[in-house]
């Protein structure tokens, strides 16, 4: 969000992290529920994509429509929530970004599975010395999924998916090296949660064997990062464009085939 005040001083900050998809020719923005919910008449014209990486504008979401659940108790079990992006600004972002389609997302779930989370954290992101472009510190983690062995209120093993995440992380993969794990990490919400699909069909590529699972909500007590299966946003564009959820459908319905 960038912001203009009457003392003239720019505010500019991550409300959350956002994927991009494309289907049968429509556009979206994917992420979580909350992050969305904060985009009303109020602020919808300062909250926005950047247009690019060296520009300090926005592409706002104005005559976008916002899908998030009505009921405040699902919300907090699914969170995540859909924007209908127009074909116009569709368009303008295909320019600078890339768009995601079916073929990006598996509904296959294995314990143990590697799970890559990429998002901003507003924390570390800052402006220029010129005071013009917001440069955004993109956080990493490789972690592993993992099933708790308490209980947790906020966690119901068939709509969430756990990354484990701890007070340190290994440093450069050595066991033997502890470093801090980052605890505030405000503005990854929305984010992505991939991992790895060893394919033996295809050579391999990140661009066909690293795969969304799900979508980012939540830290848990330094020990989990908490997001939503993709499958139920699957579900969600029964809603939608039944056409859209027919095809994820059919996707989700091939991922569990091959793993029978």
């Amino acid at each position: 969000m960038t912001d203009t005040s009457e003392t003239g001083k720019r505010i500019a900050g991550i409300h959350g992290t956002g994927t991009l998809f494309k289907f049968m020719g429509k556009y979206f923005l994917i992420s979580a529920s909350h992050v969305l919910e904060q985009i009303d008449q109020k602020n919808e014209k300062n909250i926005g994509i950047p247009i690019d990486k060296n520009k300090p504008d926005l592409i706002t979401l104005l005559n976008c429509k916002i899908y998030t659940f009505n009921k405040e108790e699902i919300r907090e079990k699914c969170d995540f929530g859909i924007i209908g992006l127009t074909n116009e600004l569709g368009e303008s972002l295909e320019q600078n970004y890339i768009f995601l389609n079916e073929k990006n997302i598996t509904f296959k779930l294995y314990e143990e599975m590697t799970i890559i989370i990429t998002g901003y954290i507003n924390k570390h992101t800052i402006f220029d010395n010129n005071n013009i472009l917001y440069i955004p510190a993109p956080f990493k983690l490789m972690s592993r999924r993992k099933v708790p062995e308490k209980n947790y209120s906020e966690y119901d093993p068939r709509i969430h998916i756990l990354a484990e995440y701890g007070k340190t992380l290994f440093f450069g993969g050595d066991e033997n090296k502890h470093i801090p794990a980052e605890q505030e990490l405000k503005g990854i919400s929305g984010s992505s949660m991939w991992t790895i699909e060893d394919d033996s069909s295809v050579i391999w590529s990140a661009e066909k064997c690293v795969k969304v699972i799900g979508i980012q909500s939540a830290f848990m007590e330094e020990e989990y990062i908490k997001g939503t299966k993709w499958k139920y946003t699957a579900e969600a564009f029964k809603y939608i464009d039944t056409n859209i959820y027919s095809l994820l459908i059919e996707c989700k319905s091939k991922a569990v085939s091959k793993t029978n």
